[in-house]
């Protein structure tokens, strides 16, 4: 069992073929990244009244409604 064997069709199929499918897979992520950037690049954004509060300009998210006043001193009455 010399080189011969090993090269005939043995060792070269077990090296390139992990090889070829790694490069195979690297070509269709990078098709797909790229089909997908340009196709966003294209899309226009959607149209909605955009809000600016200081919350939102600081945290993202709005703050929520101011509590009931009733419901704030029944719940601090039961706490004590």
């Amino acid at each position: 069992m010399g080189l011969a064997h090993y090269t005939a069709g043995g060792l070269l199929n077990l090296i390139f073929l992990p090889v070829f499918r790694l490069i195979t897979a690297e070509i269709a992520i990078m098709f797909a990244t790229v089909f997908v950037g340009s196709w966003l690049s294209t899309v226009a954004p959607p149209n909605r009244v955009v809000e600016s509060t200081p919350a939102i300009l600081i945290t993202g998210i709005a703050m929520p409604e101011a509590p009931n006043q009733l419901v704030y001193y029944l719940h601090m009455m039961l706490m004590v």
